[in-house]
């Protein structure tokens, strides 16, 4: 179980993983390796640390943080920005790096498999994980500029890293 994101947020949904008695394990792993790191890289180690102090049932209580956990638009120097919130960021986030390194295909019947000479088109396609990444990215963005907004009031100890937008085209 992470600090924000758990299994049951996979249950339903565009980010939906099909799991068992075998994966769940493996999808608890995936939250766990994937979702600190996310945090640590937007908003640098020292914030995330206030940020993580701050959690109570994994979410913040201080409003400072309760405003880039929770969705937003918000235009910033003529830009609008679009946040699905840190939560939804996160499961974004896993879902990409877990679906892609699992040898099977993550359908609404579950974990599917090609037999031999029987091959079916698989359901998830490449393009399907990058748009599920550049959501997140999208988020990660607008966060990031949210803070940079209000780094010297909110935000002195944030120290975040830039991500870019992922293509295959």
């Amino acid at each position: 179980m992470g600090l924000i994101i758990n299994t049951s947020d996979f249950a339903s949904g565009e980010n939906a993983i099909a799991t068992d008695v075998y994966t769940t394990a493996q999808l608890n792993l995936a939250i766990d390796t994937n979702e600190k790191k996310l945090l640590y890289e937007m908003l640098g180690i020292e914030l995330f640390d206030l940020f993580e102090l701050d959690l109570s049932s994994g979410v913040p209580t201080n409003p400072i943080y309760l405003e880039i956990f929770n969705p937003f638009v918000k235009e910033i120097n003529d830009i609008q920005y679009h946040s699905i919130g840190i939560k939804q960021m996160l499961v974004k986030w896993v879902y990409f790096f877990y679906v892609r390194t699992q040898p099977q295909t993550n359908t609404i019947q579950g974990n599917t498999q090609n037999e031999g000479t029987i091959s079916n088109p698989s359901a998830m396609s490449y393009s399907t994980l990058i748009n599920q990444y550049n959501q997140c990215i999208e988020t990660y963005k607008a966060i990031q500029a949210y803070i940079e907004k209000n780094k010297e009031v909110s935000y002195p100890t944030y120290k975040g890293i830039y991500k870019k937008y992922n293509s295959w085209a």
